[in-house]
């Protein structure tokens, strides 16, 4: 292989490691959109609402796995051809990584809110339910006078 097609193979491996590292970056911020909208949405119990959004959001994890299987051999074949690096690739993989880690928060928090949201219903329901254990034949009968006399 000569120097210039090695020179275009690197070329056009930057190209779509770009690429595919920005289209992770805007899948992940539209998953941060999704999640603070997810946010409102868990604190007014909105329990369709709720439902939407995780179908939304598996559909949106789907992207993203989808992207990363793409990503993971490129980054590879980009470690191979520049061993020392390059300065496109560095900053635009610390956006995406902090993006991450910033949907990962965000998620865990929602979670939390969820589950604490699940623990006040279950808690409210269980305040509505009668009394469980032994009852007597005799606990629920009021007294009463009856007129025998005709």
């Amino acid at each position: 292989m000569s120097d210039r097609e090695e020179h275009q193979q690197r070329i056009a491996l930057l190209r779509k490691l770009k690429d595919t590292l920005q289209a992770q970056r805007d899948k992940l911020a539209r998953y941060l959109v999704l999640l603070e909208s997810q946010e409102a949405t868990i604190r007014t119990s909105d329990v369709d609402g709720i439902v939407r959004q995780a179908e939304l959001e598996t559909q949106l994890l789907r992207e993203i796995e989808a992207v990363q299987k793409v990503l993971w051999p490129l980054e590879k074949l980009y470690v191979e051809f520049y061993p020392d690096g390059e300065s496109q690739i560095p900053p635009l993989r610390q956006a995406v990584e902090e993006l991450r880690q910033s949907v990962m928060r965000h998620n865990q928090h929602n979670r939390d809110l969820l589950r604490a949201q699940v623990d006040r219903v279950r808690l409210e329901l269980e305040s509505m339910r009668p009394p469980s254990g032994p009852r007597s034949l005799y606990a629920d009968i009021q007294p009463s006078m009856l007129d025998i006399s005709t």
